[in-house]
């Protein structure tokens, strides 16, 4: 997911360069954003969660099973990661949404049988836990990899982060 992030993201803005004919600059850090948010989610928190249901006496659930679930549950941010290259702002949150609903639907799926095993209210405050990261990764990967533009973007600026000042218009194209 890392790499497919950075690729999409580079690929994209050297798209808008050669369309703008602007320099290209590479941007590495996005690189290291995306290996550490990709893997800081998919084994960080899988681990986190495998110790705390340990704590919580729940053994019914492996620590390979566990970063194997968060994972796959990540697998849906690969081919919207390509999609987002469409420079429609609200098609892109509708992505990022979508993207969001499968891969939390998924980890739902997958861990809600688990934390049955665990007492109420501290499965309940481990849901809310998931539910939060995991929104806010959906969000962060919105900010930080898809709110690039090749052209100028279509249908209005983008709800939260407005038109980006660096976008080339019509004229320059």
């Amino acid at each position: 997911m890392a790499f497919s992030l950075f690729v999409f993201s580079s690929l994209a803005s050297s798209i808008t360069s050669y369309l703008s004919t602007e320099p290209f600059n590479y941007d590495f850090k996005l690189l290291s954003i995306a290996v550490s948010l990709s893997y800081s989610y998919g084994l960080g928190l899988p681990v986190a969660l495998w110790l705390a249901l340990r704590y919580l006496g729940v053994s019914d659930w492996s620590l390979i099973e566990a970063i194997a679930v968060f994972g796959y549950g990540q697998f849906v941010w690969i081919p919207i990661s390509l999609l987002c290259v469409i420079p429609v702002p609200l098609f892109r949150w509708a992505l990022v949404g979508v993207g969001f609903g499968l891969s939390g639907y998924f980890l739902v799926v997958n861990i809600y049988p688990i934390l049955q095993n665990a007492e109420a209210k501290a499965a309940r405050f481990l849901v809310v836990v998931i539910c939060i990261l995991h929104a806010a990764l959906a969000l962060t990967l919105k900010i930080a990899f898809f709110s690039y533009y090749i052209i100028e973007p279509i249908g209005g600026a983008d709800p939260i982060l407005g038109s980006p000042a660096s976008t080339p218009s019509p004229a320059r194209l």
